[in-house]
């Protein structure tokens, strides 16, 4: 099944010509289009699914008929947009897919600006691209079908504000020019609100919420006169709205204060400060919950951006709520006084907040004492210990001992922080009798329950202690070898290695038999737990106890049907393996084998193995690198997610440290990976190449042996997202590494000079904070004579190297067979979360790809028709 697309971009208002001109224009490019598919399928005999672009410019004078209609496939032409300009097609797609499957397509039109658009799908100021979507097919549809609807309303709410700005305009201008004055009329300031107010009113709740969501955005569009007297007093509607605009309002009430005061002085931020005060004031009583708890936030953030005769306000109105008769809002009082404490210093908190804190200890709500228990973290971190000795702690034990079961509980979920910040020396034993008392509390099952979740959070913190309590060590040793309830089981499991990290491996013997137990147990939460804490009890334990008593767990997590318990233990394997011998890891490499054929269809696991690759490479010999995970790199480079393949990138340099001692052999490898990476047609596996060598750049003498030439020359490559991320690498080097080794290597910093003068923005801004070595040279750069100079330098190449030991490489790690698979993968997904193969004959860049995007979709037919509506 075969069909035919046509790519539209946007004529200059005005430009249209007569029918009968274009019908003619119509049948030449039908002609020239059937001429270009002849020719292509001559050339393509290979019965494959594969999409060809042939493209074909319309001329000035195209058509005003309604569609191009081309073997069968209807393609909408001329269509208006809102600025008055026209469609029209400039560009061909062939489309041919296999016959056994059925696929409805459709022409989505994201981006409506023209054709030179640099952007893909710009929803919410972010960009959206397919292969950032890595959820399961039908998770994927979902998303992207809700992006798709989000870009659309984003876009109608924009031209709306463009509109109600262009007619608040309009009215200064005509009082301006009004020569009238003694006629009666509105001030621009109560125009602007008036239309302000109608514009929100006569808008529906999901308009509401997108126009209060993107406030900021409206204010910039508008006269900074119409800030403070047309849109601040509007506020006040949208703060009488649902809680879904409630919440949204809030998160505008700092960024509109900075920008008012940065764009009308003072008066504008004391104007905004008097309009908003009171709106936050309600919303801290608001009746939902949530609102209430994001006012809270506001209240503690919008002191960065308050003067300080304000937050003074900000502390009177959290002691009001304080000593509020409602329960509800004296919690809301502790939240914020337990988040104000670490501003607000030692001093006031011990003479204002712990006061405050100790009162409402003993309120008569239970709710608001166990808001008390939950709150003290902060306060209990700022005071002296003396302080905490004699106020905090004795209204912890006090309310340890509350008579309600939920205060009780609450105190043992908090046990550990407690723990964290009490004087050991004079509250541990204390801390002991408080945490032992919850063990066995004789009336509230849900309160011992609570104390045992939290048993190894709160052992850890004891460390310091000479001695830990042996009853709260005999409790749980003897709870988990007599019970077999898995609930109980489970947080032993949680909890284990805190007990191994507190007593450490001269006490191994003690938990030993509970270990083995646990490991054995039938259930997968607990073999979960377990698969993901064994390489921390290897670090503790070291190499001896590692291989008598955990290699054999080890083994078993590794060898699970159930991948959640795999992936635990693999995650952390090199850690692990880094506590067994060298001469004894051999037995792991078929388990590592092993996963990676049972993850070909699963990219999650395929993630875990592509982030370890360079590190195993580091802890096996030179053949097991040579013959397991080189061809795991070429695989997992070829993967069709993005983040697997960019992932696995980065462990080339680790591989290619292997064969330090075999240079041949590693400029063999470095020539494979350069012949299908740097000289790819594909700029997604030029992209990769880039990855490699930012990694390599870590590694001085090699990069200079293999990489440095290579990539600094990529300056030149024709694709901006190519060369975008090269300059992401090289900010990475110069910004975000600790004494990168060519931060003042001349051919590097050049690299930087010509970027920062790249022809795409994109490019430009990933290199507009690095500064250049020497500083303040601004030389001319000509890009010809710096390639000149680069392929002058001493880069070893591959030329030493025969086709027949370059084909022995590829041999070795199947790269043919590698390849047709993953053509045969990007051939057979038809999901949006999958990566697309692009060729450069087809694009220029990801962002630039193309104008027309491609959803295959089960049923879409209606949709089609509103998105050519839209």
């Amino acid at each position: 099944m075969e069909f035919l697309l046509g790519k539209k971009f946007k004529k200059n208002k005005g430009t249209e010509s007569s029918g009968k001109a274009s019908t003619k224009e119509d049948e030449k490019i039908r002609k020239q289009l059937e001429k270009e598919v002849k020719k292509q399928e001559k050339i393509n005999t290979k019965n494959k699914s594969e999409n060809l672009k042939q493209i074909s410019q319309v001329s000035t004078t195209s058509s005003q008929s309604n569609s191009l209609n081309t073997s069968g496939v209807e393609t909408s032409d001329n269509i208006p947009d809102s600025e008055g300009g026209k469609y029209h097609v400039s560009e061909i797609i062939k489309v041919i897919i296999p016959q056994n499957k059925t696929y409805d397509l459709q022409i989505e039109f994201l981006d409506n600006n023209s054709k030179n658009s640099s952007s893909m799908w710009a929803i919410d100021g972010m960009l959206i691209d397919e292969e950032l979507l890595y959820a399961e097919d039908q998770e994927a549809d979902r998303i992207y079908q809700e992006l798709k609807a989000r870009s659309f309303r984003r876009r109608k709410m924009e031209e709306s504000e463009n509109r109600l700005s262009n007619a608040m305009m309009h009215d200064q201008e005509i009082e301006e020019e009004d020569d009238k004055p003694n006629e009666p009329k509105l001030s621009q300031s109560n125009q602007s609100f008036e239309k302000i107010k109608a514009f929100i009113k006569k808008s529906n709740q999901q308009e509401k919420l997108e126009f209060t969501q993107g406030l900021l955005n409206f204010a910039n569009k508008i006269d900074k006169k119409f800030l403070t007297e047309g849109l601040l007093p509007n506020l006040e509607i949208l703060a009488k709205e649902n809680q879904d605009i409630k919440k949204a309002l809030l998160d505008q009430f700092i960024p509109l204060i900075s920008y008012i005061r940065e764009q009308c002085g003072q008066d504008g931020y004391d104007k905004t400060v008097k309009t908003i005060f009171p709106l936050l004031d309600e919303l801290l009583y608001d009746g939902k919950e949530q609102t209430r708890d994001k006012a809270i936030q506001v209240l503690l953030d919008i002191r960065n951006v308050l003067q300080q005769k304000e937050n003074d306000y900000v502390m009177n109105l959290t002691l009001k709520l304080a000593h509020d008769d409602n329960e509800t809002n004296r919690t809301s009082a502790l939240k914020i006084l337990n988040e104000l404490a670490p501003d607000m210093g030692q001093t006031l908190c011990e003479s204002y907040i712990v006061p405050e804190i100790k009162s409402l200890g003993i309120d008569e709500s239970v709710v608001v004492r166990q808001t008390v228990a939950k709150n003290l973290l902060n306060t209990s971190k700022i005071i002296s210990l003396d302080y905490f000795t004699q106020h905090i702690f004795p209204l912890y034990d006090r309310l340890a001992q509350d008579k309600d079961e939920k205060v009780r509980k609450t105190c043992a979920e908090v046990v550990a922080d407690i723990a964290a910040v009490s004087p050991l020396d004079k509250k541990g034993e204390a801390l002991s009798d408080l945490y032992y008392r919850f063990l066995k509390d004789p009336t509230s099952k849900i309160v011992r329950g609570t104390a045992f979740q939290n048993i190894g959070p709160f052992i850890a913190e004891l460390k310091e202690m000479k001695t830990v309590d042996p009853r709260i060590i005999d409790f749980y040793v003897s709870t988990t070898e007599n019970s077999s309830n898995k609930d109980v089981c489970y947080y032993s499991s949680f909890n284990f290695p805190a007990f191994i990290y507190t007593m450490g491996k001269d006490n191994w013997e003690i938990f030993r038999k509970i270990y083995i137990k646990l490991s054995k147990f039938n259930d997968g939460r607990i073999k979960k737990t377990l698969a993901h804490s064994i390489h921390e009890l290897a670090r503790i334990l070291g190499p001896e106890i590692t291989e008598e008593d955990l290699v054999p767990v080890m083994e078993k997590f590794l060898s699970y049907n159930v991948n959640e318990i795999k992936i635990g233990a693999l995650k952390n394997l090199h850690i692990f393996l880094a506590e067994v011998n060298p001469e004894n890891r051999g037995v792991f490499i078929k388990y590592i084998m092993q996963t990676y054929d049972d993850f070909q269809n699963d990219w999650r696991g395929k993630m875990v193995l592509a982030q370890n690759l360079g590190k195993f490479a580091q802890l096996f010999d030179q053949e097991t690198v040579y013959n397991s995970f080189l061809q795991m790199f070429f695989k997992f480079c070829y993967d069709q997610v993005a983040k697997v393949s960019e992932t696995a990138s980065t462990s080339l340099v680790y591989i290619l440290e292997k064969f330090q001692g075999d240079l041949h052999k590693q400029d063999s490898i470095v020539k494979v990976v350069k012949k299908n990476f740097l000289h790819a047609k594909t700029f997604k596996r030029r992209q990769l190449f880039v990855l490699m060598c930012g990694e390599a750049m870590s590694k001085k003498e090699l990069f200079e042996r293999h990489f440095k030439s290579d990539m600094l020359a990529m300056v030149n490559d024709k694709v901006s997202n190519v060369r975008m991320s090269l300059a992401k690498v090289l900010r990475h080097h110069f910004i975000n590494q600790i004494n990168g080794a060519f931060v003042f290597d001349i051919e590097v910093n050049d690299a930087v000079r010509i970027l920062k003068k790249d022809k795409a923005l994109d490019v430009r801004q990933h290199v507009s904070d690095i500064q250049t070595f020497p500083m303040n040279e601004d030389k001319e750069l000509v890009m010809t004579e710096y390639l000149d100079r680069l392929s002058t330098l001493n880069n070893i190449m591959a030329d030493s190297v025969s086709d027949q030991e370059e084909q022995e490489v590829e041999k070795q790690v199947h790269l043919s067979q590698i390849i047709q698979d993953s053509n045969n993968q990007a051939h057979s997904n038809d999901s949006p979360n999958r990566v697309l193969q692009t060729s450069d004959t087809s694009s220029h860049s990801s962002s630039e790809v193309s104008d027309l995007n491609l959803s295959i979709n089960s049923s879409n037919s209606n949709e089609e028709t509103q998105l050519k509506q839209e």
